[in-house]
């Protein structure tokens, strides 16, 4: 299976598939996946240099059970015998590894945390903390009582994923939708950039159901945002209905009500 794949093939891809070459790189690999163009449009806003728009590409099609004879043919189509040569090795040693190893939460299963499913994932930069912790204490609370998983109360040692492996799988195996603190903090920070970003991956279709952007405080949204309609926190007036909205789009319906 491509999920499979060594770091090292992973890193053949981006190198061959990256640079832009017409008809060869990995926009064709794109195509020929079946992704529209909307769709390769926005893995183009992903311009991290470890985190860019073949590593979501690959992420997202190793995602739908893909295998690696399947990869290859479509390189095949596209005349990269060059990158099919060079896979070769990294391809014989997954085969090798696959048996014996212990990998983390990308192959075996959901990362360690106190529960297994949640109704929400916070993702807040650090000096946010503050108002994340205020929308956990009000989610929790009675009578809304949701799940929340935040990663300094709800990640468990001993899975040997690090923080960023730890928080894909949750957002992407248990947790039902995933709130956004956007601030300027946002993307200065590695892990939240990372987080916002693994939520956006999913199909576009569940993208709209699953992901909820908070505008705490008064920024920039970044690009790949700004489609999503977010809740607004930043004024007076927005914070008298921001808190109605907020449960509502969890799908909390007022009983008395």
């Amino acid at each position: 299976m491509v999920r499979d794949l060594t770091f090292s093939a992973h890193q053949l891809i981006e190198e061959y598939l990256r640079p832009p070459n017409p008809g060869r790189d990995w926009r064709t690999l794109a195509d020929k996946m079946g992704y529209t163009n909307q769709k390769i449009v926005y893995l183009e806003s992903f311009t991290s240099t470890d985190r860019g728009p073949v590593f979501h590409l690959i992420k997202d099609y190793e995602s739908n059970e893909k295998t690696v004879s399947e990869l290859l043919s479509l390189l095949e189509e596209m005349e990269r015998k060059d990158l099919i040569e060079e896979l070769q090795g990294p391809i014989e040693e997954s085969k090798r590894r696959k048996g014996g190893r212990q990998p983390c939460a990308n192959t075996q299963g959901p990362p360690k945390t106190l529960c297994e499913e949640y109704d929400v994932f916070l993702c807040y930069a650090p000096p946010d903390k503050p108002f994340a912790d205020e929308v956990l204490r009000k989610l929790e609370q009675w009578p809304y009582r949701f799940k929340v998983c935040i990663d300094y109360r709800d990640f468990l040692p001993g899975s040997g994923c690090n923080q960023l492996e730890l928080s894909a799988k949750a957002i992407e195996q248990k947790c039902k939708k995933v709130l956004v603190i956007m601030s300027e903090n946002l993307t200065n920070y590695a892990v939240t950039d990372f987080q916002a970003k693994v939520a956006l991956s999913l199909s576009p279709v569940a993208r709209t159901r699953i992901l909820i952007p908070i505008k705490y405080k008064p920024c920039t949204v970044p690009p790949w945002l700004r489609h999503l309609f977010y809740l607004d926190y930043t004024t007076e007036e927005a914070r008298l209905h921001f808190w109605k909205k907020l449960l509502m789009s969890l799908g909390y319906k007022d009983s008395s009500s």
